[in-house]
């Protein structure tokens, strides 16, 4: 049930981001957690990659910013999300809010 579940995110958020205009590179990781999370490899200079979870609240829809972008970024839609970890700065933007993440996603994609 479980990798039903999963195999079933993973097609719609793969399919999400074709619709969308990124060119996935590799799946990166694929798991199931509680609940389903993937993240792929962008092919594009800008991001790096893309992670899809599910929440009861709906879709969190985060990427990662190649450092050389972060500031442009930053200009455009604000600080990056909190650092996880030890790390001192995040180059990664999440939100709930799907248009906003594909218009971040289109600012570096068109």
């Amino acid at each position: 049930m479980k990798e039903n579940i999963l195999s079933e995110f993973v097609a719609e958020s793969h399919q999400f981001c074709i619709n969308i205009g990124i060119k996935i590179d590799d799946i990166r990781q694929k798991y199931f957690e509680a609940k389903p999370v993937v993240s792929f490899w962008v092919d594009n200079k800008a991001i790096t990659s893309v992670t899809f979870r599910s929440f009861k609240k709906g879709i969190k829809y985060s990427l990662v910013i190649n450092e050389d972008f972060t500031e442009l970024f930053k200009e455009k839609f604000g600080e990056a999300s909190t650092p996880v970890g030890n790390k001192k700065h995040s180059n990664t933007w999440s939100t709930y809010d799907r248009s906003l993440f594909v218009k971040m996603v289109q600012t570096f994609v068109n």
